[in-house]
């Protein structure tokens, strides 16, 4: 009778002997465990030796990657808006600033203006100033609101702001006094 011999797989032993080169340790019952082996010391296992993966685990895999995904995706979509929305805010308010120096300067009159507009500027940017009472007879309170109406409510911003200056009529009255006096 011949024995026929079937080549196994090298990770996959059977039988309680361990290949040469892999080192083992003795289980509880005495028996030598190779960390390589699919029966894991036991004789009497009906196991075989798989490779690769299996359905639940490549579901569980691709589960979480797209998970990940929908949440990196959100924090993008979060980031570029808040980056729209601090560049609108910082243009609002450096219009803003300049437009108080211009009212300071002498270039635009100390009015109240309802809906202004910037020149040779993007139309979406429009500006408005309240003229109010200081808490002194000859300070004035300029509060200037500049806005920006975008495409979406993201895109859109507004801001306000306000500044004491010194009534110029005060100072007419005054110039008209001092030269009346020499």
């Amino acid at each position: 009778m011949r024995v026929r011999r079937v080549k196994q797989n090298p990770r996959c032993h059977r039988n309680s002997e361990p290949p040469p080169r892999i080192r083992t340790r003795k289980s509880s019952g005495g028996m030598p465990v190779n960390p390589n082996s699919c029966e894991f010391g036991d004789k009497n296992s009906s196991r075989h030796c798989r490779s690769g993966l299996t359905m639940l685990e490549v579901i569980l895999a691709v589960g979480i990657f797209v998970m990940s995904m929908s949440a990196l995706s959100q924090l993008i979509a979060t980031g570029t808006s808040a980056a729209v929305q601090s560049r609108l805010l910082t243009q609002a308010v450096m219009r803003g600033e300049a437009k108080i120096a211009e009212v300071v300067s002498g270039f635009e009159p100390v009015e109240d203006v309802s809906d202004g507009k910037f020149e040779n500027d993007d139309e979406n940017w429009s500006w408005s100033m309240q003229v109010l009472d200081g808490p002194h007879i000859d300070l004035l309170e300029l509060v200037v609101t500049v806005s920006y109406n975008g495409e979406s409510d993201n895109s859109s911003v507004s801001t306000t702001l306000s500044r004491y200056v010194r009534d110029p009529a005060v100072f007419m009255e005054f110039d008209d006094l001092s030269g009346d006096m020499e």
